[in-house]
């Protein structure tokens, strides 16, 4: 009987990965089908006429957002940028700065650069926890170093305030988000309503991207071109992959672990949301079984889609799914662009997790948004019901991911059956190792898809061998979410999403 588990759990996982495969290839064909159908033509073709504006809420990205405002004055066409800030960062550096004293010790006993950015984790930026470490190689047990470095450090918001005095550029501009409570919904909420007043919904097209995307200097015209070929669209999304600072992940362990990390990441985009846009965008019938993906950053939407769904749901972990649920209840189909963004990966082993433990409480949210949806929407609640049942389901896979292979990987040893464990090694090769190099080939033989400069991915055997602890670990965020949410149905308390720091 157990031996029938195992082989009905290891057909599952072979079937997983043979069909991620297939899905990688098929995702990269698509969209460059659909890139040749739209993208190349001439720019004199787009006569639309919509106002652009990308919104970028923000929250102590003192590390990134210089890069970015430059990054987004490189951008062709007209559109306005504008950066969310929130009084949020200022009400926390007390905070911060209690957490940074309780660390002194741990702190100036650090014997790595690695491990003093792991520690200084959400209170300095990465490059400043980094210099803070050298100036105590020449000065140990200074403390005075990190905590001027702390002192001096901006806020966001005057940092940004600061650049758009010194480039005198009126396409950039702050809107700041005026309390101390809130999250990331609450800041892009302020902002439309700020932005909307006396606006043609229809005719303004916003932007959302997070501070570290890469904004490509073609994006509003090849929007342009999409609107174009599909003037019918008021939903777009642009997939990301997570891999413009594959390069400049550092350690040497935790270099290997957070690369397989980043191409885990970018292989779900291709072998899980890209085929699920596509599934609802190409055929009738995924307008039923397939509803509601959506991501923040690489949004293009129509503001009159907005005002019709009621904004950004605000009493979710994250923004961005729930609003795609209600989007295609709505009767809107989601378009894909057919140009991917290439965004950051997390560079530290603590934002990694904090990332994953903020995506699960997102996708196992989809019970609780499918419930008042049906109870208090005028939605079709069969439609509504199926989406949100197939979702969670889909998040339990996750959850369960990493017990799934140690169980494959353990079960021969312990039954002391070899071909067992070939068989098990082979499944995971396949899921994983090869699913990367396969995406990796594609990816480098499709660099006209991805919206940064022509990169070329190397990847180490070190990186192939860090597959192993990243799908190992992979379940422990969700795990931890899970506690967490169980423990706040309990006490009736509020979950605070985790912010991935750079």
């Amino acid at each position: 009987m157990y031996d029938k588990i195992f082989l009905a759990t290891l057909s599952y996982a072979f079937f997983r990965g043979i069909r991620g495969n297939f899905r990688i290839l098929s995702s990269f064909q698509k969209l460059n089908e659909l890139y040749s159908q739209v993208m190349i033509s001439d720019e004199s073709q787009c006569q639309e006429s919509a106002l652009f504006t990308i919104l970028i809420p923000v929250l102590r990205e003192q590390e990134v957002i210089k890069k970015i405002i430059e990054n987004i004055l490189l951008i062709k066409g007209n559109f306005q940028a504008v950066f969310i800030t929130t009084e949020r960062e200022s009400a926390e550096r007390e905070v911060q700065k209690r957490k940074l004293n309780s660390l002194k010790h741990r702190i100036l006993k650090a014997s790595n650069r690695e491990e003093i950015v792991n520690l200084l984790s959400g209170i300095l930026p990465a490059s400043l926890a980094a210099e803070g470490f050298e100036m105590l190689k020449s000065q140990p047990n200074d403390w005075h170093i990190i905590s001027n470095l702390f002192e001096q450090l901006k806020l966001t918001k005057e940092v940004i305030e600061e650049s758009i005095k010194t480039l005198k550029r009126e396409q950039i501009s702050v809107i700041h988000y005026p309390n101390t409570q809130g999250n990331k919904t609450n800041q892009l909420n302020y902002a439309i309503k700020e932005l909307e007043k006396g606006k043609d919904g229809h005719n303004e097209f916003l932007l959302f991207y997070d501070a570290d995307s890469h904004v490509h200097q073609d994006t509003i015209i090849n929007l342009q071109k999409y609107l174009a070929f599909y003037p019918q669209a008021n939903v777009i999304q642009q997939s990301a992959l997570f891999l413009s600072n594959f390069e400049a992940l550092s350690g040497s362990y935790q270099k290997s672990f957070l690369q397989a990390i980043a191409l885990l990441q970018s292989r779900w985009t291709m072998a899980h949301e890209v085929p699920r846009i596509l599934n609802q965008f190409e055929t009738k019938i995924g307008n039923y079984l397939e509803g509601s993906h959506l991501v923040a950053h690489g949004l293009f939407i129509r503001l009159s889609v907005l005002q019709n769904v009621g904004y950004f749901p605000d009493s979710f972990i994250t923004e961005d799914l729930p609003l795609g649920y209600l989007v295609r209840l709505s009767g809107e189909k989601i378009y894909p662009f057919p140009i991917l963004e290439n965004t950051q990966s997390p560079t530290t082993i603590r934002g990694m997790f904090n990332m994953y433990e903020n995506w699960f409480l997102g996708v196992i949210g989809y019970i609780k948004c499918s419930l008042k949806s049906i109870l208090k929407r005028d939605v079709p609640k069969l439609r509504a019901a199926i989406w949100g049942s197939t979702y969670f389901i889909r998040s339990t896979f996750w959850l369960f991911l990493s017990v799934i292979w140690i169980y494959l990987l353990v079960y021969p040893l312990l039954s002391d059956n070899l071909l067992f464990g070939l068989l098990s090694v082979t499944a995971f090769v396949i899921y994983a190792p090869l699913s990367f190099a396969l995406f990796k080939s594609e990816f480098n033989q499709n660099s006209h898809l991805i919206a940064q400069e022509r990169q070329q991915l190397k990847v180490e055997f070190g990186t192939y061998l860090a597959t192993v602890p990243a799908y190992l670990t992979h379940s422990y965020s969700p795990i931890v979410a899970t506690f967490k949410l169980v423990v706040s149905l309990l006490t009736r308390s509020k979950i605070n999403r985790k912010k991935t720091e750079r």
